[in-house]
């Protein structure tokens, strides 16, 4: 015996799929919403990296045998803790990115699975 699995996000569209199996329009969803997480990442992480270098960048004027290494105090230490977040948030924004990329070709994959499922089905009698 089969049991149904619920699918949909409104209740008029609900249809009864089996286990292991699923709708193409769910599918086309996940893949597409993966796309957008993606893409979204992808920008964030990117301007965080740009916004971190920059820091970086200043702070060097800054070190010992630069022009600027008489400002060291007043500016370059604040330039020194606004590095650091600008670190963290490269960690994470690059990390969410690397996830959003593996939902992604998780998606691809899923949908490129489609096409063996005769083969991957436990339901056989």
């Amino acid at each position: 015996m089969r049991l149904p699995l619920i699918i949909g996000d409104k209740i008029g569209d609900r249809e009864k799929v089996g286990i292991g199996e699923t709708n193409c329009d769910e599918l086309a969803t996940a893949r597409a919403k993966a796309m957008l997480r993606l893409k979204s990442w992808k920008r964030r992480a990117l301007t965080a990296i740009a916004s971190f270098a920059s820091v970086c960048v200043c702070l060097y004027l800054f070190f010992d045998g630069e022009p600027l290494h008489s400002y060291w105090v007043p500016i370059g230490q604040i330039l020194l803790w606004i590095a650091f977040p600008g670190l963290l948030a490269v960690l994470y924004s690059g990390l969410l990115w690397w996830e959003a990329w593996r939902r992604y070709s998780s998606a691809q994959l899923t949908t490129n699975a489609k096409a063996f499922r005769p083969l991957l089905r436990s339901d056989v009698h």
